[in-house]
């Protein structure tokens, strides 16, 4: 029964939720209540699917903030050691990715020195 409800809210979109209701009471003497279960599932899917969504949106941002810090960082420890950060280089650290990030801060700490490629 539940699929059926499923079912035709699926395919009846058109439909008005109420023109909904009313055809399965017509049809079924328990429509009532199995719309609202189909609706508090629906309702709960929903639910999940958009805190599934803001958990996605938060992580992704968390990783741009990372990575805008980490640059920043580098920034700064080339403004210190005196490092000459050209268009290029900025260019090049923009496209980096945290792991080629962390391994320019190692280099920098070594050598002192922007890596030659």
């Amino acid at each position: 029964m539940t699929l059926m409800v499923t079912y035709l809210y699926g395919v009846s979109q058109d439909l008005e939720p109420a023109e909904l209701r009313e055809t399965l009471e017509e049809l079924v003497p328990r429509a009532e209540e199995l719309v609202m279960t189909v609706a508090e599932r629906l309702k709960r899917e929903g639910l999940e699917r958009g805190l599934q969504q803001g958990l996605q949106q938060g992580r992704e941002e968390g990783r741009e903030e990372g990575m805008r810090t980490a640059i920043a960082a580098l920034e700064a420890l080339c403004d210190v050691l005196g490092i000459e950060l050209t268009t290029a280089r900025r260019s090049a650290l923009a496209a980096m990715r945290a792991m080629e990030l962390t391994a320019l801060l190692e280099t920098l700490r070594r050598q002192r020195r922007w890596p030659e490629h």
